[in-house]
């Protein structure tokens, strides 16, 4: 046996060396940019053809004409020729030379004269492509020609800013990279997935092999979040992805290109960037912009919309896995196929001004503060996460802060009012004490950012800050105040009740989730409460499952009502508050009865400890 298990393992080892040997071939050429593809110019760049303010023509038939540049990128692909005197049907080569700073011949490219038109751009491919760097040289040749071609000088302004001597019309065509960031991350961590599972599932014992397979089945279905964010390849028709809401999403890319630029821009993170000057957007502080525009020198809003989604989908799968344990895998599914799903969680996820993680991590908070209530520290812990979340989401935006806050509560509140319906008085009132801490330190967040920005507003005089606040920023998204000092085109959404407010958004006009229409979102909501209905009938509802269909509802319907005027405008945005659990729960409690109704039987939840 003994020498079976010596015979066994070094087959092992050898088979794991070689898969990791594989996926390491697999890998380097992916991160190392050795895929190219494409020959991408800016001919406008150089001026139009035929170009204005040409100052001299150079007759190649008195010899050859010699330029140096280096590239400004990676993967120089070759030049672009602006020709002049050049007929159709003209018979003869152009020869390009090109050689590297010490002399040595790097390339020879041969052009036929009879397929370039006259003043107009024609691109000629490098056999090898060029790194960025070295400073190069181009040695431009005609031979046999039936007439001889001319290239054009034309003025500093209109020369490429790769070419250093020379003052001819030259152009630069680069290859990019085949692999986006997205791409690259994807196959990074799935090969890493796939080696650390067949690394457990070979040296491993039975334990470790099944945290390993759970660990890599979160990160896996996090990816799957994340990519859906950035490709929104589940829903092309009503999932518009990074290209959501372009408005808000000019705030942030205009705030990195000041700070690129080195406009000055004060305390404020956002704003719009016009001709060299940066005006702030006042009515938050913009921390979001304050943090790309450091993050912005390690890659553009592309790669930064990235590291939104991932960011989204760690916060989301933290939802699913502790509901989980806290509840049962039924309304754990319940909850990522909604987050994987909606149009409307997708197109918020990877953007940079409205970090839809922020808008959960408080309700992530809340969650572990109920799983871990029996634990002092942890809920210690979470009442300082929970501060702090929503300190985070202020200065990043109110917008939704309502919503926010009741996300915060909802799992506790809806199990203390489960706990009171069981009359179990002292599971009670640790759940209420446990709500009532968390609600304060959210409003303690709530404050504390208003303290930061009011002061800024008013440069230094809080009251006064805090009076433009209420009266520029509170009154014009909620109730409003005197008509008068709005523009006109506020009215109609100030003059609007809350009712009909609240009715626009029973009507979607997108899917609610891949393929389930917008219009059965009334019976979606409906459904529910029949169900409760009947169960209240038959003495068996579920108090917790309906507190969790009303608080969840009450967090959505809050922001409708008490930003009335900003839901009225906005309900091209507005319609994600339903996923602030509401819609997670309607499908919770619909499929739970209907799997009760094919099997009948007693129905037992997953509980995990403390429940």
């Amino acid at each position: 046996m003994s020498q079976e298990k010596k015979v066994r393992r070094p087959k092992k080892h050898g088979a794991f060396a070689a898969m990791t040997m594989l996926m390491a071939l697999l890998l380097v050429p992916v991160l190392l940019h050795t895929f190219t593809l494409g020959f991408f110019c800016d001919e406008t760049a150089y001026g139009p053809m035929p170009p204005k303010g040409v100052e001299n023509y150079i007759d190649l038939g008195q010899g050859d004409y010699t330029v140096t540049f280096s590239p400004l990128q990676e993967h120089l692909a070759g030049f672009e020729l602006a020709l002049a005197n050049q007929p159709a049907g003209n018979t003869g080569s152009l020869l390009l030379y090109v050689y590297g700073e010490d002399g040595t011949p790097l390339d020879c490219i041969t052009v036929d004269l009879g397929r370039i038109e006259s003043n107009r751009w024609h691109k000629v491919k490098l056999h090898k492509e060029l790194p960025m760097g070295p400073v190069y040289t181009l040695v431009l040749s005609a031979k046999y020609c039936g007439t001889y071609p001319w290239l054009q000088e034309a003025p500093a302004g209109c020369l490429a800013p790769e070419t250093l001597t020379g003052g001819v019309l030259l152009g630069y065509g680069y290859a990019s990279a085949a692999y986006s960031w997205l791409v690259k991350a994807g196959v990074f961590f799935l090969l890493l997935l796939v080696w650390g599972f067949v690394a457990s599932q070979l040296f491993w014992g039975q334990r470790k092999k099944r945290l390993v397979r759970q660990v890599c089945g979160c990160v896996l279905l996090g990816l799957v979040l994340a990519s859906n964010y950035t490709l929104c390849y589940m829903d092309g028709e009503d999932a518009v992805g990074p290209g959501f809401d372009p408005p808000s999403q000019k705030l942030v890319v205009d705030a990195m290109n000041a700070y690129a630029g080195g406009a000055a821009q004060g305390p404020y993170g956002l704003g719009d960037y016009i001709d060299g000057a940066f005006r702030p957007y006042v009515s938050q502080i913009g921390l979001q912009g304050h943090v790309f525009q450091v993050l912005g020198q390690l890659g553009g809003p592309r790669a930064l919309g990235l590291l939104c989604a991932l960011a989204a989908a760690a916060v989301f799968m933290g939802l699913v896995l502790v509901i989980y344990q806290k509840y049962n895998a039924l309304m754990a599914g319940c909850f990522y196929v909604a987050f994987w799903l909606s149009p409307w969680v997708v197109n918020f996820a990877a953007h940079l001004y409205w970090l839809e993680f922020t808008w959960f991590l408080p309700m992530l908070v809340g969650l572990v503060c109920l799983w871990k209530i029996d634990s002092q520290r942890a809920r210690a812990l979470c009442y300082g996460g929970a501060f702090a979340s929503i300190f985070i989401k202020c200065l990043c935006g109110y917008e939704y802060i309502s919503a926010v806050m009741v996300g915060l509560v909802l799992f506790p509140l809806a199990e203390l009012l489960g706990a009171w319906a069981e009359k179990d008085r002292q599971r009670v009132r640790r759940l209420f004490f446990a709500v009532l801490f968390l609600g304060c330190c959210a409003l303690g967040g709530v404050f504390a950012a208003l303290l930061i920005h009011a002061g800024v507003r008013g440069e230094g005089d809080f009251m006064a800050g805090a009076r433009l606040i209420i009266q520029q920023d509170v009154l014009r998204r909620t109730n409003g105040g005197d008509m008068s000092q709005f523009d006109p085109v506020y009215w109609p959404s100030l003059n609007a009740s809350a009712f009909e407010t609240v009715g626009k958004y029973l009507r979607f006009d997108t899917q609610i989730i891949t393929g389930l229409p917008g219009d059965l979102f009334p019976l979606l909501c409906v459904l529910p409460l029949m169900a409760f209905a009947w169960d209240w009938h038959k003495g068996r509802l579920s108090v917790r499952d309906a507190a969790l269909y009303g608080v969840s509802a009450l967090g959505a319907v809050s922001w409708f009502v008490l930003a009335k005027s900003h839901s009225f405008i906005h309900t091209h945005l507005n319609f994600v508050l339903w996923y602030f659990g509401f819609v997670q729960v309607c499908f919770y409690v619909i499929v739970y009865k209907l799997a009760a109704w094919v099997r009948p039987g007693p129905q037992k939840r997953r509980k995990g400890k403390g429940t």
